[in-house]
């Protein structure tokens, strides 16, 4: 039988990892599929558990002899990375709360192999019994009390000095027969409660194991522990009078007489009376203050003249012990809350001014006793009077005013209080009385007082004169007016006079815009729709929001709070239009592009044909554009709703992005577009793509519209010049060039105004100080379309330099770019940019497969990478400490591609090297067996020179292969493709630059990344050169990563690069860079 205990879920929530974890170990714990076992095993008191979850976790919980917890643990990398419970351990500890102990299923085989499987971390035990100690200590000192004798402890705390200075000092004895007196409080308190043995005298020593501590004993231990631990904390070199004695804090008084009447030997003296018999006796204590004896009365004599006195006690034997609020009468101490003690502490001080007589006043003076002081004393102590001398008392309600004034540029503000026809101002001091009719009426003080503290946190930034709260400060008057008197509201009754109320701006309707589209022109009709609003205050108002100022003053007068939730959201709308750089009027024009962003803004009323417009954006399925007669191919729905999108934005001369994932058609829907613009007899027209695509493109015009001519540019200077004239002589509609090209031959195009500009694989243009960006921005053109499986590689700043081409103006500058959030930025290229996956649109693409081979190094291919590894990391330590690690990031990022090299083959940085690469061997047999099972391979390296070793090895092996890299004339690479497609040879090596965009390689199946790029989106384009459509296998795709080295810190960086892809193409607000920083970079070194 296991001998175990119960965990309550207060401890399993307290010493869970966190608040998740516990929930989720109680939601495994519901799952009864989840929890699997226990199975115990009797011979080491432990048990375990299979946790079904992710994926199967094991628990190995294990007890003491006794029963108590001994350890836990769990197979899961969570337990492994922090302390306290994960959520399997909790979920098999609440299942084992079901069992009893004889009841768990017993398996020596299975708990033998829990223990195998099960890594015991050495932090393990230390944290369990740092855990459980302190929670099962009492437990087990309980338990195991119950046959050992009780030593006796008497504590006496005696009261002395005067009323003035008194002092609370505790004394200890204790024993069994004969009770010793404790010369050491604080070191016999520590020992009792740490269980030490304790020698008290020749006739009693202190054993843990044979004698016991009360409960009661122990609590009070704890609190003269916890006061010790408070004196040292607050005089730690405070020396002690006498170790036997025990100061102890006014403020803590009251907690230690309440303990005192629960032990069994618990003793209260004072030591300030002047008789000796009551310093002996124990005195006695009330903690109901309905108990308190004292009683007071109130008579009017005949002449009008009222007394006030004390009953039967005298005031003058009271005793008030400040701090610790106590009073002391008649042998009894009475504990009082701070308003009782404050009250008694008042009538003692004025009887005793009177030698304990009674209070004569007069009907003036009774009147103000009667309002002010009566209601607390009242409310504390029984007070007598005659019937008739109590009918003359009225307490009517309270009605409280709240004046509000403006007087020149001043709000005032002044309360009343009304009690009948009675009028108080607060803010004015006076000590009238209130009378009504002969009657006196009593205030509601404590009512007032709350009044008054709501008021002054309110107008706390207002001055204070002539009984008014006053300010002439707008934010002040504003924040008042429109927030104030909002908490206000509900207390007093708001009275404003006609000015005050003029000054509130309380339109009906709520500010909006008004958008239309502009007749004969791509501008929008903007209408500021402000009502009561002067047109001369719309600019300000403006400028008001711009700055995000709180209030706006009109000038009718007016003040507008601008933090009121409806013109927070008009804001929002009017700083999506970016009118920073032109005067603001009540009707004007904008770009039509600048209010596309807002067509979801609640605040904007959209007209008809912008309405269209909005919809027809959402929808491209439904607008009615015919497709060219000139195309010879058949457009897949989703590709006829991108060209249907690319035509909608030309009708409106707005630029378009399209972003479809690679594969789906890009140029395919291009061609269709450019191609209707042609038969409606627009053009010319300008293809702009990477040079290893040039005549990729040439082919696909031929393909599907062979009607239709087109001029590839290239060749030598002339030669272009020539062609760009026979081009335009000719009226041939679409030229083709190259970025290389286009920076070298602006010249060219300089006269000439194309109606559309193709950017295909626009990444190219991602950097828009590079002169081939600022060469394309130069191109005079109507309209441009950029073509983009990626349109952010690295980091946002690559999206603002291809939207000041797409669509010059939408974003201000790099400074405003900078300043909006992800969602901002999405929210605004959101109507220019369609992206569809092949997920969402193929849903008979073929499956894509991604595995990643983890390859060791060998032995002395480790040896080589560590070398270099520690000759980085000094020369980077260097840099460091001179602080110049950024000016110095090219030497150290080629210092991390001689690593990445080393991964791929040590002989590309040391060409002698005669030993192996472990990768190289890996790769070999992944050739080998996709040749047994008849796949087709794409190989990708970003290493001429490693594809060179490859092609060695494969040389040697007899293999067929296909090969192209950079140097590889673009011509010349889409005929290999081509002889790839139609089945010659299986084998395809092919640099990842060169190789990475604009060809088609769906006759192979199976893609092998040899190693990684920084930025995953060049490896992406690669991979879908096979998956794309008109791939009819499924595609394996293989990345190898040399394990524990730069390779597998690279591949990090890459997932969270596309999570800033994803986050802003998706429209998904998060955080987090793109970037290569200065401390990724560090980083990678640090491996």
């Amino acid at each position: 039988m296991i001998k175990k205990q119960n965990f309550p879920e207060s401890f399993l929530q307290k010493h869970a990892a966190s608040e998740k974890s516990f929930s989720e170990g109680q939601a495994l714990f519901k799952d009864s599929e989840s929890v699997q076992g226990p199975v115990g095993n009797e011979e080491s008191n432990s048990v375990h558990y299979l946790i079904r979850d992710q994926k199967n976790e094991r628990v190995h919980i294990a007890f003491y002899n006794n029963g108590l917890n001994k350890s836990y643990s769990c197979t899961c990398e969570f337990f492994k990375q922090h302390d306290g419970l994960c959520r399997h351990v909790i979920a098999a500890l609440l299942d084992l709360n079901m069992y009893e102990a004889d009841n768990i299923p017993m398996s020596k085989e299975e708990a033998q192999e829990a223990r195998q499987l099960t890594p015991l971390h050495s932090k393990n035990d230390a944290a369990v019994s740092r855990l459980l100690d302190n929670y099962w200590k009492e437990t087990q000192l309980m338990s195991a009390s119950l046959n050992k004798e009780t030593l006796n402890i008497e504590y006496s705390l005696t009261i002395k000095g005067s009323e003035k200075v008194t002092f609370y000092v505790m004394t200890m004895k204790v024993g069994m027969d004969y009770l010793y007196v404790v010369q050491d409080i604080e070191q016999i308190t520590y020992d009792l409660l740490n269980q030490k043995e304790i020698v008290f005298g020749t006739g009693l020593t202190y054993h843990p194991d044979q004698h016991r501590i009360s409960s009661a004993d122990r609590k009070m231990l704890r609190l003269i522990s916890h006061i010790i631990q408070l004196m040292q904390s607050s005089s730690p070199g405070r020396g002690k009078s006498s170790h036997s004695e025990l100061f102890i804090p006014p403020e803590m008084v009251k907690q230690v007489i309440q303990q005192l009447l629960k032990v069994d030997a618990g003793f209260l003296y004072n030591d300030f009376s002047q008789s000796t018999a009551e310093k002996s006796a124990p005195v006695y204590v009330k903690e109901e203050f309905d108990t308190v004896p004292l009683s007071f009365y109130i008579k009017k004599s005949k002449d009008n003249f009222y007394s006030f006195g004390a009953g039967r006690q005298n005031l003058s034997n009271l005793r008030l012990f400040n701090r610790a609020n106590m009073i002391y009468l008649d042998n009894t101490f009475y504990f009082l809350n701070h308003q009782q003690y404050q009250v008694a502490s008042f009538l003692k001080d004025a009887f005793e001014t009177l030698n304990g007589e009674a209070m004569i006043m007069d009907k003036e003076q009774f009147s103000l006793f009667a309002s002010n002081a009566l209601p607390q004393i009242r409310g504390l102590f029984p007070v007598t009077m005659d019937e008739e001398l109590h009918a003359r008392l009225l307490t009517p309600s309270l009605e409280a005013q709240l004046y509000i004034d403006w007087q020149g540029e001043e709000l005032l503000v002044r309360p009343v209080f009304r009690y009948l026809n009675q009028t108080i101002y607060p803010f004015e001091e006076s000590k009238e009385s209130l009378m009504e009719d002969d009657q006196v009426v009593v205030r509601d003080l404590s009512l007032e007082n709350e009044k008054m503290e709501l008021l002054a946190d309110t107008l706390s930034s207002f001055d204070h004169e002539d009984g008014f709260a006053q300010t002439d400060q707008l934010v002040h008057i504003t924040d008042f007016l429109y927030h104030g008197l909002q908490d206000l509201s509900e207390s007093f009754v708001i009275m404003m006079t006609e000015p005050a109320q003029h000054i509130l701006y309380e339109p009906e309707n709520t500010p909006h815009l008004r958008l239309e589209m502009s007749e004969n022109s791509n501008l929008l009709d903007v209408s500021f729709e402000l009502e009561d609003i002067p047109e001369e205050d719309i600019e300000s108002l403006v400028q008001a929001l711009n700055v995000e100022r709180s209030y706006h003053r009109l000038s009718n007068g007016k003040i507008i709070d601008l933090k009121d939730r409806a013109f927070e959201q008009f804001n929002h709308a009017v700083k999506q239009l970016d009118l920073s750089d032109r005067p603001v009027t009540k009707e004007m024009q904008v770009p039509l592009y600048k209010g596309l962003v807002l067509s979801e803004e609640n605040t904007v009323q959209k007209g008809e044909h912008f309405r269209r417009l909005v919809e027809e954006l959402k929808e491209p399925d439904q607008l009615e554009f015919p497709l060219p007669k000139s195309l010879d191919a058949s457009l897949r729905s989703y590709q006829e709703t991108g060209y249907r999108w690319l035509r909608t934005l030309d009708y409106y001369g707005l630029g378009a992005v399209l972003a479809d994932d690679m594969g789906l058609g890009k140029t395919l829907q291009t061609i269709a577009f450019l191609a209707s613009k042609i038969e409606e007899g627009k053009g010319p027209f300008l293809v702009v793509c990477p040079a290893s695509v040039l005549y990729n493109w040439e082919h696909e015009f031929q393909k599907f519209t062979p009607q239709l001519e087109t001029a590839l540019i290239s060749g030598t200077k002339e030669e272009r010049a020539s062609q760009v004239k026979q081009a335009l002589d000719e009226d041939i509609p679409v030229l083709i060039t190259s970025y290389p090209l286009i920076q070298r031959d602006g010249d060219l195009y300089a006269d000439i105004n194309f109606s559309t500009m193709v950017l295909d694989e626009s990444q190219y243009v991602k950097n828009m100080n590079t002169k081939t960006a600022k060469a394309v921005r130069n191109i005079r053109r109507q309209q441009t379309v950029a073509l983009s499986g990626t349109p952010i590689e690295n980091h946002l700043g690559e999206l603002y330099s291809l939207f000041t081409i797409v669509m010059p103006g939408l974003f201000e500058s790099p400074a405003h770019f900078k300043s909006l959030t992800r969602q901002e930025i999405s929210d605004k290229i959101k109507p220019f940019l369609l992206r569809r996956l092949k997920s969402e649109v193929l849903f008979d693409l073929p499956e894509k497969t991604e595995s990643t081979e983890y390859i060791d190094l060998a032995s002395e291919q480790k040896q080589l990478y560590q070398t270099q590894v520690n000759l980085l990391k000094e020369e980077v330590k260097t840099y460091i400490d001179k602080d110049n690690v950024q000016s110095n990031s090219m030497s150290i990022l080629a210092g991390l591609t001689r690593l990445r090299q080393i991964c791929n083959d040590p002989r590309l940085v040391l060409p002698n090297y005669d030993g192996v690469s472990a990768k190289l061997l890996r790769v070999l047999e992944l050739l080998e067996e996709a040749k047994e099972n008849g796949k087709r391979v794409v190989l990708f390296s970003q290493f001429t020179t490693m594809l060179g070793l490859i092609r060695q090895e494969l040389d040697a092996l007899g293999y067929d292969y296909h090969y192209f890299d950079g140097s590889t004339k673009p011509k010349d690479r889409l005929d290999l493709a081509n002889r790839f497609n139609m089945g010659e040879k299986d084998l395809f090596l092919i640099s990842l630059k060169a190789g990475g965009t604009g060809i088609n390689l769906t006759g192979g199946d199976t893609v092998i990344l040899y190693d990684s790029w920084w930025n995953p989106a060049i490896e992406d384009q690669a991979a879908d050169r096979v998956h794309r459509f008109g791939q009819k296998k499924s595609v394996q795709v293989i990345r190898m990563i040399s394990k524990g080295t730069i390779e597998e810190r690279i591949y990090e960086m890459q997932e969270a690069k596309r999570e800033l892809v994803d986050s802003v193409i998706t429209s998904e607000e998060q955080q987090g860079s793109g970037t290569l920083t200065k401390e990724e970079l560090l980083a990678l070194i640090d491996l």
